[in-house]
């Protein structure tokens, strides 16, 4: 089981259109596999920020900023800013390893289509 890179809570396991992404209950943040990652569209990235998942955020807005987000795939590297998922319109963090993707909460509601 994974750690949710921003909260540290275990993630669980939700499908999206037959793809098993990664899914924190208290943040609200979204993992989503290299192998996913590399194959989505921008239609699916903007299925996947309207996603509802059927839980409420509970984390205080802000209450992670500044903190250091760790890949839970890789455990020993820090995800990076990304703009792999629809260019520089949506703000997503990478691994560099395993190129597994995180979307934050915030940052899946403010995501608006180019």
């Amino acid at each position: 089981m994974n750690n949710c890179p921003q909260c540290h809570l275990f993630l669980n396991y939700v499908e999206l259109q037959g793809r098993s992404l990664q899914f924190c209950s208290c943040c609200s943040g979204l993992w989503v596999p290299g192998e996913i990652a590399s194959s989505l569209s921008n239609k699916d990235v903007d299925d996947l920020c309207k996603a509802d998942f059927g839980t409420n955020y509970v984390s205080s807005n802000g209450m992670y900023d500044g903190l250091q987000l760790p890949c839970p795939v890789c455990k020993t590297r820090f995800l990076g800013d990304s703009s792999q998922l629809a260019g520089e319109s949506l703000q997503n963090y990478a691994c560099c390893v395993c190129n597994g993707i995180f979307i934050k909460y915030v940052d899946r509601t403010a995501y608006t289509p180019s």
